[in-house]
């Protein structure tokens, strides 16, 4: 497990195979092509 404070590094490892990541829901307009972005059921509390 890692942590990165980045919200654009997360997107970018996913993107190159690198894991997961949850990420908050601001950042779906950012999302790239082999990145699926799935909403958690249910949603947890801010």
């Amino acid at each position: 497990m890692q942590q990165a404070d980045n919200i654009l590094l997360n997107i970018n490892l996913v993107n190159i195979g690198m894991g997961c990541s949850i990420l908050p829901t601001y950042i779906t307009p950012i999302g790239q092509e082999n990145v699926v972005l799935k909403p958690m059921k249910p949603e947890l509390p801010l």
